[in-house]
């Protein structure tokens, strides 16, 4: 590498937008509407699961978060800037709204690095995620109905548009 030089400029010149778009993404308000609705993006679905319905108090509850090239013919290619790909809320009713009570990546640290997921047809990428029943305060939660939803936060190549999706609301409840 003469001059030490160990980027070309157009990949440097990336890697600083991408950094920049981490900065800013890390102060957006957490109502930001998804593109597609319904956790959907043409030909890119985004789904979330648990293992189960119904988990008794102080059980760990695993939510799995799935991105699926639903289309048929084109490779669908995804940009992240770091090493969360995934992240999800765990709100309670409150009133005739909703109160985030968690949020997976709230207490966590993620390596600044850009990682290319490319999905043929058919194809998914997930991650499975841990809840431990929890607040924000890391003091159990008691039984009552909670709702779950995820969000991934990606550049959409070739198009560079920064999308952010989110699933739709799942419910689970916690028993004594």
């Amino acid at each position: 590498m003469e001059g030490g030089v160990f980027l070309k400029t157009g990949h440097r010149a990336i890697l600083c937008i991408l950094i920049f778009i981490i900065a800013i993404t890390a102060f957006l308000p957490s109502t930001m509407a998804a593109r597609g609705g319904k956790g959907q993006l043409k030909n890119l679905s985004f789904t979330i699961a648990t293992d189960k319905p119904e988990y008794q108090l102080g059980e760990t509850v695993f939510v799995t978060l799935t991105l699926t090239n639903i289309g048929k013919k084109k490779d669908i290619t995804i940009m992240y800037g770091d090493s969360k790909f995934f992240d999800f809320t765990v709100r309670i009713p409150v009133n005739s709204s909703y109160e985030i009570i968690y949020r997976w990546s709230y207490d966590k640290y993620f390596f600044q690095l850009v990682t290319v997921v490319t999905l043929h047809p058919g194809d998914s990428f997930g991650q499975t995620l841990e809840w431990p029943q929890t607040d924000f305060d890391k003091k159990q939660v008691g039984p009552e109905t909670y709702y779950i939803s995820g969000e991934t936060l990606f550049i959409l190549e070739p198009s560079g548009k920064l999308t952010l999706l989110r699933t739709q609301i799942l419910s689970i409840q916690i028993v004594d």
